[in-house]
């Protein structure tokens, strides 16, 4: 059998993290030893593509795959961007730091990591590597699909290249009096010695696995990365769309105060956003265009906020779904990253005049406290809430549905639905249907019944902070079947950025 020709090629690829840290503990090192992985090494980048293969492409050839993964194993040259060394502490107490007078005992746990600016690209390249059309082609859609390196923390976007990198950086290249261990694969590449567990290392009593080999570099000298964020440089990218948070309070704020929840979350962004970068907030997050007040009127692609349960049967808001149909770049992602608390203050959104306030002039909401939120997602839509995305003719109320114009004497037209006729609610919904750019058509709905439904809609909070009582509208809860499929996600009328009027397909 004829054998295809080798060819050397120069291999490189790119990871930029998102957020602006890559968290990562070199091997036989203790977290709180406060060690950092930097650069990342072969082991761990063969580990994570081996894992995108079998848990996101399992389709892959098995000798491409092998092949990809061997090519990748020999040390790279990497093309550092400026970087610098961070940590925070954590304190966890015990079972018993609230019981009884016995002194608890309270853990501390080191979160080391490296700063770098989300948009300055980690290089990883390697000159004359042995790599046919096959593997090339396998081990560029490896890449791309890796989610996140090290630590789950580490979000990361990647892509490779068969060209040589663009010199700049500072470069870092295998040497003999070099100073740093690197952690490479044996070559020829063994996956079982790749993919060694500890359970199995510690019963042949291995300290390190057999199929490692320690590469001498020089240690990376540190260089502090720029403050600031250049504003919206890129074109926002749809293969990062939403942002998952997890919600936490004492108590957390019920789902009928999603409104605030949304309100509150889209000024800390927006902070955020202008912390980092010393620009105003972009389009993506207001709803303005960069250069007016006006609203935008493309199809509602800026940025809605989804407070919402997790567990069946919940009634409080225990995540927060962010989701842009355009995408967010690199500025915006970071600055999502950095809403940790929602809280009302004299500086929130809203005024005395429009806001309850305490006895001190502060402005409060009731039964809204200071809740913790963490980015724990940060992905494409289709994977972060694949429950909201699948497509569907028939769709049901997760929060309830506010018409976003007023109903007219023409419009008063069959079942009534609290203050609202069928007929007008058709109207409103094949409108807001056609504005966001779908085909199907409304052909029916019907009303849900109070075992359909997760409580009454007008106690769901239906204005704004910055508006009073008096500016809400009555809110339905709605069955809409269509003329056929469409794929989501599904948010209608008014207040749909804040919370209100998604709907979720039906079983």
């Amino acid at each position: 059998m004829e054998q295809r020709k080798v060819e050397a090629v120069t291999i490189t690829v790119e990871i930029t993290f998102p957020l602006g840290r890559y968290h990562a503990t070199p091997w036989d090192r203790h977290v709180n030893e406060g060690a950092i992985e930097w650069p990342p090494s072969p082991w761990r980048l063969a580990r994570a593509l081996y894992a995108v293969w079998k848990e996101r492409m399992p389709e892959l050839d098995d000798d491409d795959v092998v092949a990809a993964l061997d090519a990748i194993s020999a040390p790279p040259v990497y093309h550092l961007p400026p970087w610098t060394g961070s940590a925070t502490r954590h304190y966890y107490p015990d079972a018993a730091y609230l019981s009884g007078p016995m002194k608890p005992s309270i853990d501390k746990v080191l979160d080391a990591f490296v700063a770098v600016h989300p948009e300055a690209p980690l290089t990883l390249s390697w000159p004359e590597a042995d790599l046919l059309p096959g593997p090339s082609a396998v081990l560029a859609s490896l890449v791309e699909g890796l989610p996140f390196l090290g630590r789950a923390d580490s979000v990361c976007t990647a892509s490779t290249t068969m060209t040589a990198p663009v010199d700049g950086g500072r470069t870092l290249a295998p040497t003999e009096t070099g100073d740093m261990q690197v952690a490479a694969p044996v070559r020829p590449l063994d996956i079982n010695a790749l993919t060694i567990t500890t359970d199995r290392m510690r019963k042949q009593r291995l300290r390190q696995p057999p199929g490692m080999v320690q590469i001498p570099y020089q240690s990376p000298v540190e260089e502090r990365p720029s403050s600031g964020l250049s504003p919206a440089s890129d074109t926002p990218s749809p293969e990062i769309n939403a942002a998952v948070f997890s919600a936490t309070g004492r108590p957390p704020p019920s789902s009928t105060l999603a409104v605030a929840v949304a309100d509150l979350f889209f000024a800390a962004a927006e902070k955020g956003y202008t912390r980092l970068t010393g620009s105003p907030a972009p389009p993506v997050l207001t709803g303005h265009p960069a250069d007016s007040s006006e609203r935008r009127t493309d199809q509602h692609r800026h940025a809605h906020v989804w407070p919402l349960p997790r567990d069946p049967g919940a009634k409080q808001v225990q995540q927060v779904v962010v989701w842009a149909k355009e995408g967010f770049d690199p500025a915006t992602s970071a600055a999502l990253g950095q809403v940790t608390e929602l809280r009302l203050s004299k500086k929130a959104p809203g005024s005395k005049d429009h806001v309850e306030v305490d006895t001190a002039g502060r402005p409060v909401v009731r039964g809204l406290l200071p809740t913790r939120v963490l980015l724990t997602q940060l992905g494409k839509i289709d994977e972060l809430a694949p429950g909201l995305v699948r497509s569907s003719s028939h769709w049901v109320s997760c929060t309830p549905f506010i018409p976003p114009h007023h109903q007219r004497k023409g419009q008063r037209i069959g079942e009534r639905f609290g203050s609202y006729y069928k007929g007008f609610l058709i109207d409103q919904i094949d409108r807001e249907l056609k504005h966001r750019g779908f085909a199907a058509r409304l052909i029916d709905l019907r009303g849900l019944g109070d075992d359909e439904r997760p409580g009454a809609a007008q106690r769901y909070r239906r204005h704004r902070l910055k508006q009073r009582m008096r500016d809400a509208r009555e809110a339905v809860w709605l069955e809409v079947h269509l003329d056929q499929p469409l794929k989501g996600p599904l948010a209608l009328g008014g207040l749909c950025h804040y919370g209100l009027g998604l709907f979720r397909p039906k079983n």
